[in-house]
């Protein structure tokens, strides 16, 4: 099994909206107290907003054809003052394996 990992590009949006649409059922299902049901969790045009945002990337896992993973990070630069140190934070916004490769360990021969 070949796993290959890039940056998302917008002509991405398509499959990885079924990824976005597992994570966001999962948090209605976990949390209806704080997430609302909504069948486009993520729109075109904030995930094309997020792909040109030098704060934020979008990494996309790739197993033969198919898109099964995705990793949103964001990264936040706290600077320095009188009581902290300047320093850049990465943020891990949302991960998600489609449910079809979950619990899947990858073999190398």
């Amino acid at each position: 099994m070949d796993i290959s990992i890039w940056t998302a590009e917008k002509n991405d949006y398509e499959p990885l909206l079924r990824l976005f649409k597992q994570v966001h059922e999962m948090h209605v299902a976990e949390r209806p107290d704080l997430y609302k049901k909504n069948s486009t969790p993520v729109e075109q045009e904030f995930f094309e907003s997020q792909l040109i945002n030098n704060q934020q990337q979008i990494f996309v896992d790739l197993i033969g054809n198919d898109i099964v993973g995705v990793i949103v990070t964001k990264e936040e630069v706290t600077p320095e003052n009188s009581f902290v140190i300047a320093r850049k934070v990465l943020f891990l916004n949302s991960l998600c394996v489609d449910e079809t490769h979950r619990k899947k360990v990858s073999e190398k021969n």
